[in-house]
């Protein structure tokens, strides 16, 4: 019994430290998502293509990129979760956050004066949150059905 409290114990310990790593993985790997996104995005911006259609195009690109390195660094679940189901989850989301950063880059653009550029930018900082939250919670998430097997039937073996 006072193996099963302390395993439990453990556990909840780790759950509750790996929060802020996972956090800070994603906060890097966003930094490169954006850098890449933003680049795209001015590439596509300076080549003639209007600002919505540009911030799809960037946003498609920087999103393919985020899925694999949320999958594979951030929440390491390429062995816990399915593929399919996670690119299934996850793509919705992207389409989500691309019309609303499109939607609110353009908005702020024609209302503001603002560059392009640093539209975006303000925009994407604003989703973030909103992103890591449901790429946590929904996309790669953790629970214990998926994940981890019950400490009773780890103490069984």
């Amino acid at each position: 019994m006072s193996r099963l409290i302390s395993l439990k114990c453990m556990s909840m310990w780790a759950r509750s430290h790996a929060l802020p790593a996972v956090f800070s993985r994603d906060v890097l790997l966003s930094l490169c998502s954006c850098a890449l996104d933003v680049g795209l995005f001015a590439a596509g911006v300076a080549a003639g293509i209007d600002i919505v259609p540009a911030t799809f195009l960037a946003r498609a690109c920087s999103a393919a990129f985020n899925f694999l390195g949320c999958r594979y660094l951030v929440f390491r679940a390429s062995s816990r979760g399915r593929l399919f189901r996670q690119a299934v989850a996850y793509l919705p989301l992207a389409v989500v956050l691309s019309a609303a950063s499109a939607f609110l880059v353009d908005v702020l653009y024609a209302h503001t004066g603002l560059r392009s550029i640093l539209c975006k930018l303000l925009t994407d900082g604003f989703l973030f949150g909103i992103a890591f939250v449901a790429k946590r919670f929904v996309v790669f998430r953790s629970g214990r059905l998926e994940s981890e097997p019950s400490a009773v039937g780890a103490e069984d073996r």
